[in-house]
């Protein structure tokens, strides 16, 4: 679980709904001195999802960005080009209502240069963020900058 100076926090879990593997997180928020669920995220790739693929292996929440690591996913940013266990991350973002309704929508899924994916990399085994930057751990990536 990973918490910020805002009253947020995320966790997760990996088996959950009946998917063996498949992982969720959960958004909550101090309100009121209470945490609360806020938001209960699943992977969003267009395949769905699929046992196995440990959403929420990695988690980490900064102000109103949420980043939720995949490492056994096998679908790129598209939902195509299978790979076994090349891996991915995801990116919410919260939105809030002028009504106070608030929730957490994905804005972006990450999966490696296309040219670089590989069987087993493990992307989105561990990331870290700052500002607008983030860096991505592949832990199983072994092919050097020239793509050797």
């Amino acid at each position: 679980m990973f918490a910020d100076a805002r009253d947020a926090a995320v966790c997760s879990a990996a088996a959950v709904d009946g998917v063996a593997g498949a992982g969720a997180a959960w958004i909550f928020e101090k309100i009121n001195g209470s945490w609360t669920v806020i938001s209960k995220l699943t992977a969003q790739s267009l395949g769905g999802r699929v046992a196995g693929q440990n959403f929420g292996f990695s988690v980490d929440i900064k102000g109103t960005t949420a980043i939720i690591g995949s490492p056994y996913d096998n679908l790129n940013e598209i939902g195509q080009d299978p790979l076994v266990k090349a891996g991915s991350a995801y990116v919410y973002r919260r939105t809030e209502t002028a009504e106070g309704i608030i929730s957490w929508n994905p804005e972006k899924k990450f999966a490696g240069w296309a040219q670089e994916r590989n069987i087993n990399d493990g992307f989105g085994t561990s990331f870290a963020g700052h500002g607008k930057f983030v860096a991505i751990g592949v832990p199983n990536h072994d092919l050097d900058e020239n793509l050797e």
